[in-house]
Order: C-alpha cells, then sequence, then structure tokens
C-alpha cells in the first residue's frame, strides 16, 4: 500500500500556500571525524608494533615501511578535502555569477521600462496638442479660411513629429515591449539558474564525507533561494 496514497489519505480542499523559509542550516560534525582522521595516519602502526615484538630488532626497517605505507589513506583523505574546498569556492563562484546575471537582466529591464515610459508620456502629448488643434480648427474654420486652416494643421504636425521624431512611428513603442518581454524572460531564466546554483551547494556541503567535513570546518551554511516579496504575491493573488 501507498504510504502516500491520494485516494485514502488525507487532502486540504482549501489549498496552502507555499513559502520559503528563511532559515540557513550548518553542517556539523563530531570528535569522531577528528579520531578517523588521525586513525587514517595511523593504520599501520597495530601491524609495525606486532611486526618488531615477533621479529626483534631485524624486523625495524619492514616496520619502518610499514608504518609509511600506513599514512597513505591519512593522505588520500587530506587530498580529498582539498579537493571539496575547491570544488566548493567554484560552486560559490557560480552563485555570485548567476546572481550577477539577474541583476544585469534586471537592470536592462528598467532602462527598457524608463524609455517605454518616455515614448508613452510623448505620444500622449502628441495626442493631446492634436485633438486640441483639430478642436480649435473644427470651431474656427469657415469657407473663406478653410485652406489657411488646413496649412497651419498640416504646419503644427510635422513641427510635432520633428520634435518628436521617436513618434514617427509606432515601432518604437512596440519594440520597447517587445524587449520587455524579452528581458522577463531572461530574468526567470536567470532566477532559475541561480535558485540550481543553490540547490547544489545546499546538497553538497551535506555530502558525506569530505565535503561536510570541509563545509562545516569552513562555517558554510545552506543558501536561501530567490524569494518573493509580500508585495508580489499580494499582487498575484489579486489577479
Amino acid at each position: 500500500m501507498n504510504k502516500l496514497d491520494e485516494k485514502t489519505g488525507k487532502t486540504n480542499t482549501g489549498g496552502r500556500e507555499i513559502h520559503v523559509i528563511d532559515t540557513q542550516l550548518m553542517p556539523t560534525i563530531g570528535i569522531g571525524i577528528t579520531i578517523l582522521e588521525i586513525s587514517l595516519f595511523l593504520i599501520g602502526l597495530p601491524l609495525a608494533v606486532g611486526m618488531l615484538i615477533s621479529g626483534g630488532l631485524s624486523a625495524i626497517i619492514p616496520a619502518i615501511v610499514l608504518l609509511i605505507v600506513g599514512t597513505i589513506p591519512g593522505f588520500i583523505f587530506l587530498v580529498q578535502k582539498a579537493l571539496a574546498r575547491s570544488y566548493l569556492q567554484k560552486l560559490e563562484q557560480r552563485i555570485q555569477s548567476a546572481a550577477s546575471e539577474v541583476d544585469s537582466n534586471v537592470m536592462q529591464r528598467v532602462h527598457v521600462l524608463e524609455n517605454t515610459a518616455a515614448i508613452v508620456e510623448k505620444s500622449t502629448a502628441l495626442d493631446k496638442k492634436i485633438m486640441l488643434g483639430l478642436a480649435k480648427a473644427r470651431n474656427g474654420v469657415t469657407e473663406e479660411n478653410l485652406e489657411e486652416t488646413l496649412i497651419s494643421i498640416d504646419a503644427s504636425f510635422k513641427m510635432i513629429v520633428e520634435n518628436y521624431p521617436t513618434l514617427g512611428s509606432q515601432e518604437t513603442l512596440k519594440e520597447a515591449v517587445r524587449q520587455n518581454m524579452a528581458l522577463q524572460r531572461e530574468i526567470t531564466a536567470a532566477m532559475m539558474l541561480y535558485n540550481d546554483a543553490i540547490q547544489k551547494w545546499n546538497e553538497e556541503i551535506f555530502t558525506w564525507i569530505s565535503k561536510r567535513v570541509v563545509a562545516a570546518r569552513e562555517g558554510f551554511t545552506t543558501r536561501i533561494p530567490y524569494t518573493a516579496n509580500k508585495t508580489i504575491k499580494e499582487k498575484t493573488s489579486f489577479f
């Protein structure tokens, strides 16, 4: 029988909100690890002592060789710890790079939104001037001054377009909207890469044995993934 059975298990029809737990965990090691590290260098000691006891002085050289060979496991573990430290340092730089990528894309999006806002503001001002000009012309036009009024409106319109060259076509605004959407996708992808790096880090610092030993002695802790702020969540629930 399944321990988590969707047919017979307890369910919550009201749903449940998801929150990122804002807590950092630190891997720990006990005194047993230190004893293990020392014992790895002394594996050959009991055998060397036994050899000296049974063989006397003639067994000194073989006993020394055995002691030296017995230290190899200890040195192997030292190398493993050095490799683990190097790996975690590289992973830490990967996290930094992913975070920087998010910031870079956010900065670019801010610039695009600022430019878009400026275009919309100019477009609104242009529409207002055209409508005011048309209303004024409509109220004061007569058969006698019709041609003169049309020439005046045409001249005013040309002046406005020359003053605001970006309004010559709506393609500028469309391009700004396209850039905004593209950057939002880039930000989402960068956030996913950041969270993947964070997850990898959080898993690796607890990997037994060399990585966990290094992480514990270096004081490394788990890292908290990207978290949406309260304002964003409230806006999402509103829609």
